[in-house]
């Protein structure tokens, strides 16, 4: 089924998978069009492999919850609540630490 919004975008000359200009975008796309973080040039940002700016918010928020007084809560919390998950969690340890890397 055709949605009416993407038979527009085709009439406007914006087709998904289509060729591509030197500025980097689709043809017919234009960066008012495409929204997210713009970079110098007015085009989306595109960060490549690894993203810097979700990496950045997530140390941040991680500071945060390390000097916001609840970890030790948290890691209460975590514990096992009795021998037999005590032995489940182990286990999974082992496990997942069987598929790391060395």
């Amino acid at each position: 089924m055709n949605n009416p919004k993407d038979e527009q975008q085709r009439k406007d000359g914006d087709v998904k998978g289509g060729d591509y200009s030197s500025k980097g975008g689709a043809q017919g796309d234009t960066p008012s069009e495409s929204g997210g973080r713009r970079g110098p040039s007015g085009w989306p940002d595109m960060q490549g492999e690894g993203n810097r700016d979700a990496a950045r918010e997530y140390n941040e928020s991680q500071r945060e919850f390390a000097q916001s007084g609840q970890v030790d809560e948290a890691a209460r919390d975590a514990e096992p609540r009795s021998e037999d998950e005590r032995r489940e969690m182990e286990k999974a340890e082992r496990e997942g630490r069987s598929h790391a890397r060395k």
